[in-house]
């Protein structure tokens, strides 16, 4: 029998103030893993600059937004070599998916997020189905 052992964070308040300890946890995860892409929800861009600065070349970064990043943001994720998808669908939005959408919303917002920036991913041809990643789910 395997047993992993590991150490996870749980935020008692979304928001900008945990962006730097999940940047190390996601870093410490990499390192532990060995799983070299991760996918992080960012309108503005910021989150996946945070998460570029921590990983160097550890990890790929794909950054999933909603709207436009701002540009200061864009030329940094360039710069790291990120993946960039701007104003991106939101697969678990429709009528046919909330049930879905719902469900992981009882996990929190953050799960279903980070549910939500693997599917486009994937959608997108970025990940393949069943391709080890580490998803985040930004800082709203």
């Amino acid at each position: 029998m395997s047993v992993v052992k590991r150490l996870d964070y749980y935020f008692v308040e979304p928001g900008p103030q945990n962006t730097d300890m999940v940047a190390e946890a996601v870093r410490g995860r990499v390192e532990e893993t060995g799983i070299r892409t991760v996918i992080v929800a960012s309108d503005s861009g910021e989150t996946a600059v945070k998460l570029c600065r921590a990983l160097g070349e550890a990890a790929r970064v794909i950054a999933i937004s909603w709207k436009e990043m701002d540009p200061e943001n864009v030329e940094e994720l360039k710069a790291f070599n990120a993946i960039l998808v701007q104003k991106s669908h939101t697969p678990l939005s429709t009528k046919e998916t909330a049930t879905v959408r719902n469900i992981y919303y009882t996990l929190g917002q953050g799960f279903k997020v980070a549910v939500e920036v693997v599917l486009i991913a994937v959608d997108k041809g970025l990940v393949d189905v069943g391709e080890d990643v580490i998803a985040v789910g930004g800082t709203g």
